[in-house]
């Protein structure tokens, strides 16, 4: 569902319990890259931010799992 909290995308739920915000709603994710600018653009913006992001934290895991 999308995020109450500000400059988050989607905030995330496992039945009623509140688990996480993720995505920044100012930066575009990989549907976004997929969208407007196509699978190549994509699949290297998707390499990069999985490069950049290498920490274990529930909120890190869902958005590489649903954003990216």
């Amino acid at each position: 569902m999308p995020s109450r909290r500000k400059n988050k995308k989607i905030d995330v739920y496992q039945g009623d319990e509140y688990l996480a915000s993720i995505g920044d709603s100012r930066y575009p994710d990989y549907p976004t890259y997929m969208k407007e600018q196509g699978a190549k653009v994509a699949n290297e913006r998707r390499r990069l931010y999985h490069l950049r992001h290498t920490d274990d934290s529930l909120a890190s895991n869902l958005a590489k799992y649903l954003l990216w």
